[in-house]
C-alpha cells in the first residue's frame, strides 16, 4: 500500500498504521521510547564507518542489497552523524553512500518508529520514502513525506502500528517517483523506537471513522483513512 503523508493519516492493510509528521505528537503515543542519535558522543562509531547493529543488538542495520549500513556526516547542511547506506568496496575500502537505501530490522517487538528524515537532490526536489514491514505478515506499507520541501529537506516522519513492526527501509526519491532510489541522497537521524504505544484519544478515532465513511466509495484494495490534523 502507498500512503502520501501530508498530514496525520491512518491506513489499514495487514496492520492499522498511523503516520505522524510531528515528533511531539508521535512521542505522545509512545511509552518508554528509546532514541538513537548516531553521534559519537553517545557511543556510536566515528564517521565514516560501517555499522551492522546498535542498541545492544536490538536493531540490525544493513544497506539494501546486503552488507552493513553506514555512519556518515551529512554535509554541508547537517554537520552531525547520521545513519545511511553503504556502497560496494572501492580499492578495498567500503564507502559511505547516501544514495543507497538503509534497512533496519528489529529483534524485539516494536510498535512505534520515527526519525528525522533527510533528503537532498542536486536538482528538483527529493522526498523521504519509508517502507514498513510487519512481523506477522508478508505485506508492507510505503509512506512518502510529501509535499516535498526545497532541494534539501529534513523533516520528521514516524509511524505507530497495531501490529509488530519487523523492519523499515528508508531512502530519498525524486518527487513523483517514490519507487526510484539511487538519484537522491537520504539519511536517518535521531531514530526513536518503542515497544509499547498508548491508545489514541477517542475523539481522533471518531474522526477516523467519519473519514472512512466519507472515503469508502473510493476504496481500492486497501482502505486509506485520515482525519484532519495540521502539521505543526
Amino acid at each position: 500500500m502507498f500512503v502520501v503523508a501530508c498530514g496525520l493519516l491512518s491506513a489499514s492493510s495487514a496492520a492499522q498504521m498511523t503516520v505522524y509528521l510531528d515528533r511531539a505528537e508521535f512521542l505522545s503515543r509512545l511509552s518508554n521510547p528509546t532514541t538513537y542519535s548516531f553521534d559519537y558522543g553517545d557511543g556510536f562509531p566515528a564517521a565514516p564507518s560501517e555499522i551492522s547493529s546498535f542498541g545492544n543488538g536490538a536493531v540490525i542495520s544493513t544497506s539494501t542489497g546486503g552488507g552493513p549500513a553506514s555512519i556518515g556526516i551529512y554535509a554541508p547542511q547537517v554537520w552531525n552523524q547520521v545513519l545511511t547506506g553503504r556502497a560496494a568496496e572501492s580499492a578495498g575500502v567500503p564507502q559511505v553512500d547516501f544514495l543507497v537505501p538503509v534497512a533496519l530490522s528489529f529483534t524485539t517487538a516494536v510498535y512505534g518508529v520515527g526519525f528525522d528524515a533527510v533528503a537532498t537532490s542536486d536538482s528538483g526536489t527529493a522526498v523521504p520514502v519509508l517502507r514498513v514491514t510487519y512481523a506477522d505478515s508478508g505485506a508492507s506499507d510505503q509512506v512518502v513525506r510529501d509535499p516535498p520541501g526545497p532541494t534539501f529537506t529534513s523533516d520528521f516522519l514516524g509511524v505507530v502500528s497495531s501490529e509488530p513492526i519487523a523492519g523499515i527501509e528508508f531512502y530519498a526519491a525524486p518527487s513523483g517517483q517514490p519507487n526510484v532510489f539511487g538519484l537522491c541522497a537520504g539519511a536517518i537521524d535521531n531514530l526513536t523506537t518503542a515497544a509499547v504505544v498508548v491508545p489514541e484519544p477517542s475523539y481522533l478515532w471518531a474522526a477516523v471513522l467519519t473519514a472512512f465513511a466519507l472515503w469508502r466509495p473510493r476504496r481500492g484494495r486497501h482502505a486509506i483513512m485520515g482525519h484532519a490534523r495540521s502539521d505543526s
